[in-house]
Parts: structure tokens; sequence; C-alpha cells
């Protein structure tokens, strides 16, 4: 695994939700929400939250880019769902970034190839300055073998 991500909510300033300091899925039941269109894996993994918790979002925007995403959310047009890492390289402006906490909201992200595919040393360096890029507290993630085995992307 290089390094474990995070869908978390990017609150407008401006809305009321903004101040609290925790937030659960409910509270945004019937909240202007931008997500990511359907054909995109972060859209299927909040959706079924959004319904295993009988929460009713008013999606007010479906975007194709998770930048637009939160410049939707700094505009102070509606709740963004986002990466975390999509934060690592500037600060938000006008949002407040908020975790829900939700396990299924954790992904880890990771690089999948065969047993007989040799990285050559630049790969590696590039691997290893990624993980560490996004690795919190330099708490690095435990390497993990994943069996041989086809995955649909």
């Amino acid at each position: 695994m290089l390094f474990e991500d995070e869908i978390i909510a990017a609150i407008p300033l401006s809305h009321p939700l903004a101040t609290r300091e925790r937030l659960h899925l409910k509270d945004l039941n019937d909240q202007p929400i931008i997500v990511l269109n359907d054909s995109l894996l972060l859209r299927g993994i909040i959706t079924t939250e959004f319904n295993n918790r009988k929460v009713v979002p008013n999606v007010i925007c479906e975007l194709d880019n998770h930048y637009s995403c939160l410049e939707y959310a700094e505009a102070q047009i509606g709740i963004a769902f986002i990466t975390r890492s999509l934060t690592h390289l500037s600060t938000p402006k006008n949002v407040r970034l908020v975790s829900l906490g939700i396990p299924a909201f954790f992904i880890p992200v990771m690089l999948v190839h065969s047993n007989d595919l040799s990285l050559d040393n630049a790969t590696i360096c590039l691997l290893k300055q990624i993980k560490n890029f996004y690795t919190v507290d330099n708490k690095s993630a435990p390497e993990k073998s994943w069996p041989e085995q086809k995955i649909g992307v």
C-alpha cells in the first residue's frame, strides 16, 4: 500500500455546518452536495454510505473532476466530497475540511502488479516519494502482499 486516503467533506465557510466540530452523514440529509459523477469509484462508495444510512442528499452538481468539486465548494455553492490527498499540495480556501470518520471512506491507494514484474530503481524511488508525501506524521503504512488475481478497474 502506498498510502491511505480518505473521502472528506469540504464545507463552505458560509454554511451552518462549517462550525460543527464533528459531522455525521445524517447531518447532510437534504444539504446541497457536490459529488463526482456515477462512473467514478468514489461516487459509488459515497452513494452506498448514503443509502446504508438512509440519508437523502440534495445533489446539486455532479462533476467529472475532483478539483472542480473542490472549486465549487470554495465558491460557496455546496458541500463537496473530495479526497484528503487532493489538499496536500495547496490549502483549500473558504472551506472547512471535515472527516466523517466512516470506515468505508478510508481508501487504500496501492500499486498492483504481478510478482514477475521487476521494478527499476527510478520507479522504486518514485513510489517511495509518493508514499512519504502522503504518509501522515511519518507513520508508514504496513506493507501488504496480495494474492495474484485478476482485478477489474
